[in-house]
């Protein structure tokens, strides 16, 4: 029977993820070593070793011990970083960010004046507490907390959202170094709060707004009564439809191909094209805007630039109002999509999604199909009995 090979001698101090410290013999030099975490100013974890040059058991791990007592003063420090001083730093951070849009740095700024109004100035990230989120999601709900020009209540999706942006600066400061080879904050304090969830609101198009905006559409802009009908029949995303162009379409086979740079979810797909999706094809290829630009849907003001989703969205409010269609929150272009999974359910589950360009079916049965009585009532004449 094989000996059991000897384990070196080493000792711990210090609680694993803050401040461990590990002495240990070193049986190359005979000397013990002290191993620790050190953290740069980026915020990463470096490794680090530094011999005793000495092997005396008793007296290396009372090293370790104090090694590990300062480690944890330092980390006491950064716990004393103010809100205040601490939402400076992310402000600053998010207007040197290049990847960050302007719109975003406005929407930030918006988040840490509610902060600073809710949790106060002179509070420490730290300390703040699940009653201190209660208190700020009560108040944003109730339209007791107010900023700027804004009036009422919010939902609970708003209220997510800026709940979100909170969440990132605590990540961030967990992740950016202190200078004192610690981090800005240790911990996440949100992380133990569970945000509010949103109900997201997904209303479905009927056959008759359908009908009542594709009437009103040509008054609108020629564009959108194309646009309106490709939406209809092809179920895509508008930002697919947006970016689509005329070498896309296949006149031969009757089929696009939907690339994977305008996807939503990177997915290339060749789908065919209904009957009334390929005359309104035809006919836009015979456009002067055929000729003159590589998108199928041209920007009016510029044509080297695709159609914005925000001309999109003027034309399809206008287009509500020429209908005499009530206005109902979450009722878009998007509403059509869900039209199309509903309006295709007797189709098998798996072409129905590469259709409509899910990438799965989870999604398009938990987020877009509904439940239908006349589906209900019509497979009881098919049951076996």
């Amino acid at each position: 029977m094989a000996k059991k090979r000897k384990k070196a001698w080493s000792c711990y101090a210090g609680l694993k993820g803050r401040n461990r410290v590990r002495a240990y013999l070193d049986k190359k030099s005979g000397h013990i070593l002290l191993e620790y975490q050190e953290l740069d100013e980026a915020g990463g974890g470096t490794k680090r070793r530094t011999s005793l040059r000495h092997a005396d058991r008793e007296k290396a791990a009372d090293q370790a011990a104090e090694m590990a007592v300062a480690l944890r003063k330092n980390e006491i420090q950064t716990e004393e970083l103010s809100l205040d001083k601490l939402f400076d730093m992310y402000l600053q951070y998010a207007s040197n960010n290049s990847r960050m849009t302007d719109a975003r740095r406005k929407e930030v700024a918006r988040c840490v004046l509610l902060f600073r109004k809710s949790f106060g100035l002179g509070r420490k990230p730290l300390d703040l507490e699940k009653r201190d989120f209660d208190d700020f999601v009560s108040g944003r709900s109730t339209g007791r907390l107010l900023v700027g020009e804004q009036k009422g209540a919010v939902e609970d999706a708003t209220i997510h959202c800026e709940l979100r942006v909170l969440r990132a600066v605590f990540n961030w400061a967990m992740a950016t170094g202190n200078g004192k080879r610690g981090r800005l904050l240790t911990r996440n304090p949100l992380l133990e709060f569970k945000l509010p969830k949103p109900t997201p609101r997904r209303p479905i198009a009927s056959t008759e707004d359908y009908e009542a905006l594709l009437a009103v559409a040509e008054k609108v802009h020629p564009s959108f009564a194309a646009f309106l009908v490709l939406a209809h029949e092809t179920g895509h995303r508008t930002h697919s439809l947006r970016h689509l162009k005329l070498r896309d379409v296949d006149f031969a086979a009757n089929t696009i191909t939907w690339v994977p740079e305008f996807d939503k979810v990177r997915f290339e797909h060749t789908t065919p094209v209904t009957p009334e999706g390929m005359c309104v094809l035809k006919l836009m290829r015979s456009t002067d805007s055929a000729t003159t630009s590589e998108w199928l849907f041209p920007s009016p003001r510029d044509g080297k630039r695709p159609l914005s989703r925000g001309t999109l969205i003027k034309w399809w409010k206008k287009a509500e109002l020429l209908a005499g269609l009530r206005r109902e929150k979450g009722m878009g272009l998007h509403s059509l999509r869900r039209k199309l999974s509903n309006d295709f359910r007797h189709m098998p589950l798996k072409d129905l999604a590469y259709y409509g360009g899910w990438k799965n079916e989870r999604t398009l049965v938990e987020s877009y199909q509904q439940p239908d009585r006349e589906t209900m009532r019509e497979a009881f004449s098919t049951r076996r009995r």
